[in-house]
C-alpha cells in the first residue's frame, strides 16, 4: 500500500512528501485547522481582536468547516459581507506580514490557505444540493487548479510531481462526457485538469 511505502521512504534522502491541493478542509484539519490558524497568527503578531467582526467570522468559518451550511442551508447575504469583509481584511496583513527568515515557508503555505478557505467559503456558500449546478465545484476546482501550480512552482519547484485526485477533477474535457440522461450533463463544468493542462501543456 501507498503509506508503508511512504514509511520506507521516509529516512532516505529523497522522501516522498504528501501534500493536498483540494480547497475542502476535512478528517483531522477539521479539527486542526482553528488551532492551527490561531498559533500561526501569534507568531506573526497579528492581532485579531482589532478585526470587524471577527468574533461573529470565526463562528461563520465554524460552521463552514463543520458543514453546517451543507445541511441547514447558507447563511443569509449580509453575514456573508461580514465574513469576508472580516477575512480579507485578516488576509491583508498577512500578506504584508514581513517574514522571519527561518518562517518564510511557513508564511506563504498560510498566504495560500487563506485565498484557498475563501474559496472554499464562497463554495459553501454557493451550493445547493437541490440544483447543484457547475458553479459551486468549478470554483472548487480552480482553486484546486490554483493550490496545485502553487505546490508545484512555490513548494516544490524542481520537483517531480505525481497526482492522484478523483477522475472528475482529472480529466481534461468533462463537457465530452455523454451520460445519455437528460438531468445529467457536464457542460458548463470545468476542472482542475482541464485548467493545469491548459497552463504547463506538455511541461
Amino acid at each position: 500500500p501507498l503509506i508503508h511505502y511512504v514509511g520506507k521512504c521516509f529516512a532516505t534522502s529523497n522522501p516522498l512528501d504528501l501534500a493536498g491541493c483540494d480547497d475542502q478542509i476535512t478528517m483531522n484539519a477539521l479539527y486542526l485547522f482553528r488551532s492551527d490558524l490561531c498559533r500561526f497568527l501569534v507568531s506573526q503578531h497579528i492581532d485579531t481582536l482589532t478585526l470587524p467582526n471577527w468574533n461573529i467570522a470565526i463562528a461563520i468559518l465554524d460552521s463552514v468547516i463543520y458543514g453546517h451550511y451543507y445541511r441547514n442551508g447558507s447563511p443569509d447575504s449580509c453575514k456573508q459581507r461580514v465574513f469576508f469583509d472580516a477575512w480579507d481584511a485578516l488576509s491583508a496583513r498577512v500578506a504584508s506580514s514581513v517574514p522571519d527568515t527561518s518562517k518564510i515557508s511557513d508564511l506563504h503555505f498560510w498566504r495560500q490557505v487563506f485565498r484557498s478557505t475563501k474559496a472554499y467559503a464562497q463554495q459553501v456558500f454557493e451550493f445547493r444540493s437541490e440544483n447543484h449546478s457547475s458553479e459551486s465545484m468549478n470554483r472548487r476546482d480552480d482553486q484546486m487548479a490554483e493550490n496545485l501550480l502553487w505546490l508545484m512552482r512555490d513548494r516544490y519547484p524542481n520537483r517531480k510531481v505525481l497526482v492522484w485526485a478523483a477522475t472528475m477533477h482529472i480529466v481534461k474535457d468533462p463537457q465530452e462526457i455523454k451520460t445519455g440522461l437528460p438531468k445529467i450533463s457536464y457542460d458548463g463544468y470545468r476542472t482542475m485538469g482541464s485548467i493545469v493542462g491548459g497552463l504547463l501543456g506538455d511541461q
